[in-house]
């Protein structure tokens, strides 16, 4: 085996095994679920086998609820640590809070926040400053929802809500290594959004009649997982359950420190 192909090696298997554990799985069941032995996953997360079986790559995948391509690209993620942890929980809180129509942020002008959206996105499929992100995600997911509450310029904001959420929202949490089911938690706002936009379901307001029959039905809005493979409406070529970040065709790239 030639030096570079062991490096490669190496590097798949700690990733591998990174992706394993922020999952908090074990070999033993990660192993089974992707149709394969104890030894021969120990091997590869060691680095002492190759990963190039393109059958047990999308095995693998489905175990671990990623895109088969987080588990051979390079390089390896950073692991996460207490301040992502609190993004997250920080994001988390935010969605529910939409969810059950209070945001708890303040109404601002459709221009401020399209500066906002715009600028959080391009960073993200710049790749740059994914921890600002991360910390002023959550404010900008209250401030674009309170926003929409309060009445004004709703159309616009509905869209730019759900513009938001299948670019940003899905996009940041994948890259901290979120589960699925708050991924879909946010896959199914930013669909509800989109339906209140284009349907006009309860549109003063910004809620979808997805929101209000969970609510009499007492079933936590988002709770359910979506399919995978989920797209987002309205945005072709973004898997929103991997939230693969795209930036419309009119986004803006302007330089410096990001408006958020």
């Amino acid at each position: 085996m030639a030096p570079r192909d062991t490096e490669d090696n190496v590097t798949i298997g700690t990733r591998l095994r990174r992706i394993r554990k922020s999952r908090g799985k074990s070999l033993r069941v990660v192993a089974g679920l992707a149709g394969t032995s104890y030894g021969h996953l120990s091997e590869i997360e060691n680095g002492k086998a190759p990963l190039d079986s393109l059958r047990l790559i999308k095995d693998l995948a489905y175990a671990l609820e990623v895109a088969p391509s987080e588990l051979t690209r390079l390089p390896i993620p950073a692991p996460a640590n207490g301040e992502t942890d609190a993004a997250v929980q920080a994001v988390r809180l935010a969605l529910t809070a939409v969810s059950y129509d209070m945001p708890g942020g303040q109404a601002l002008p459709v221009a401020a926040l399209q500066a906002r959206v715009t600028a959080m996105i391009d960073a993200l499929c710049r790749c740059e400053r994914e921890r600002e992100v991360g910390a002023a995600l959550p404010g900008l997911i209250r401030d674009l929802h309170t926003s929409i509450a309060a009445g004004h310029d709703v159309p616009e904001l509905l869209e730019l809500a759900a513009w938001l959420h299948t670019q940003a929202t899905v996009s940041w949490l994948r890259l901290a290594g979120a589960s699925l089911d708050l991924r879909s938690q946010a896959v199914m706002l930013a669909r509800c959004r989109r339906g209140a936009r284009h349907c006009g379901l309860d549109g003063s307001r910004g809620r979808c009649q997805y929101e209000v029959d969970a609510r009499r039905r007492g079933v936590r809005p988002g709770a359910s997982r979506a399919g995978r493979g989920d797209r987002a409406d309205g945005h072709p070529g973004v898997d929103a359950a991997r939230g693969v970040p795209r930036v419309a065709p009119d986004a803006g790239r302007g330089g410096g420190r990001a408006p958020w």
